[in-house]
């Protein structure tokens, strides 16, 4: 689909006002807070260096270490991937934990008393970095797929409005 049908469709939409109704199922944006708003049923916010969602209308709320996959998340849940939503979930605090373990062995890298213990030390943390690069791989593969069917609704929709 060409760019000028999609903002002749959003003119529409806004034209007519029927964002709130028509789209607030499809719309993903950001708040003067800095919060965001993600398909009229998700909230994100950053609380210190973490992103928390909340789900609204339920007590719903999951913290993330990126906003990336705080909406991979929600995209997953709001398409009823909830196996694959638990996923990006349970990579995300590996993701972190990954994180924190590579600046502990960066440390001990420096504070080693003598060449073995280096050794050992960068060897974890090159175990580490594996880690970390197998957990992104696995993550970007979910966020691929959302993006995928984000479009599809999406394009779903325009087709649907055309009609």
């Amino acid at each position: 689909m060409n760019k000028k049908k999609i903002v002749n469709t959003l003119a529409t939409f806004f034209k007519e006002e029927k964002i709130s109704n028509e789209l607030k199922d499809y719309i993903v944006y950001q708040e003067i807070d800095g919060s965001y708003q993600l398909f009229d049923q998700y909230a994100i916010s950053k609380h210190k260096e973490l992103y928390v969602l909340n789900k609204l209308k339920t007590y719903t709320e999951k913290t993330f270490i990126s906003l990336r996959n705080a909406v991979t998340w929600s995209i997953l849940d709001k398409s009823k991937n909830y196996l694959e939503a638990n996923r990006v979930l349970e990579l995300d605090l590996l993701l972190s934990g990954a994180n924190e373990n590579m600046k502990v062995h960066a440390r001990l890298i420096k504070t080693a008393k003598d060449m073995d213990q280096a050794l050992i030390y960068i060897t974890k943390l090159d175990e580490d970095r594996i880690k970390k690069q197998l957990i992104l791989y696995e993550l970007n593969e979910y966020i691929t797929k959302t993006t995928r069917w984000q479009r599809k609704k999406f394009e779903q929709k325009i087709a649907k409005s055309e009609r």
